[in-house]
C-alpha cells in the first residue's frame, strides 16, 4: 500500500479538519489523521543531517 503524510502545525490541521482560518470557504479536510505531536512548540525547524545546522544561529546566511 501507499501512504501520503507530511508535517503541519497543530492550528493549521485544526483549521484543515474543521474548514476555519485558512481553510474558510474552501471545506473540511475530514480525513485528516493525526499520528503524533513533535513538540509542544510554537515553531518546528526541520533540517537534513548534512546541512550542518545544530541552532537558530547556524540558520544565518542560509536559503
Amino acid at each position: 500500500g501507499a501512504l501520503e503524510s507530511g508535517f503541519t502545525q497543530s492550528d493549521v490541521a485544526y483549521w484543515a479538519y474543521n474548514g476555519t482560518g485558512l481553510y474558510d470557504g474552501k471545506g473540511k479536510v475530514e480525513d485528516l489523521r493525526l499520528l503524533a505531536t513533535l513538540y509542544p512548540e510554537t515553531i518546528h525547524i526541520v533540517a537534513r543531517k548534512d546541512a550542518n545546522i545544530k541552532s537558530v544561529a547556524d540558520l544565518k546566511g542560509k536559503r
